[in-house]
């Protein structure tokens, strides 16, 4: 569940979400969720499309949502299973138990089960026509996030905030080999209003 909300809520492709790492996660949270308008900072640290070297982006996604979805609760579970059960602090979210990062692929299948089980047991929350095989998380998260920002009236500056994070990040100058902590102290002038697009959902 943590997987679908990162990648909704943050507005990413399927196979950024595996970037994120559990030690920035951890050295913003409480900074973060104790803030006046409370957020999770997503630290993601890789080689991105369109990207030759390795960088750190910083992406504010909120605790919650209008219409209640639990982004701080399950994180904060899967947060507790990895320090407190696997008594991991740094190194991938999403990784097996050699600490190695999981591929996007080893999820998909989860995904397709899970959306099976809301089909067969909520009718009526996925359509009886809807093909649950057709959905990925390559490209599903990022596209139904945009739809769902456009469907609650959420202005294109702010759409275009999200969608384009890596233009914007670059543009203010966050350059391969900085600091994570820098990265982090630019990302947060834009956090309102990065903030703004998942908050509606």
């Amino acid at each position: 569940m943590s997987y679908v909300l990162i990648e909704f809520c943050g507005c990413l492709r399927g196979e950024e979400v595996p970037l994120l790492s559990l030690k920035g996660v951890l050295e913003f949270w409480e900074e973060s969720i104790k803030a006046t308008d409370p957020f999770i900072m997503l630290t993601l640290h890789g080689r991105f499309k369109g990207e030759g070297e390795l960088r750190w982006h910083c992406i504010p996604i909120p605790t919650t949502t209008r219409t209640g979805l639990p982004v701080l609760k399950w994180i904060k579970r899967m947060i507790r299973r990895l320090f407190i059960v696997e008594g991991r602090s740094k190194g991938w979210m999403f990784a097996d138990s050699k600490g190695a990062r999981r591929k996007m692929s080893y999820y998909d299948p989860l995904l397709i089960d899970l959306l099976d089980k809301v089909k067969t047991h909520f009718p009526g929350v996925i359509s009886r026509a809807t093909e649950v095989d057709d959905f990925s998380l390559w490209r599903s998260g990022r596209r139904g996030a945009i739809t769902e920002a456009m469907n609650q009236g959420i202005p294109q500056t702010v759409i275009d905030l999200m969608g384009r994070w890596r233009v914007k990040e670059k543009a203010r100058g966050t350059e391969p080999g900085l600091p994570m902590r820098q990265v982090y102290t630019q990302a947060k002038s834009t956090v309102a209003g990065m903030l703004r697009f998942a908050k509606f959902f």
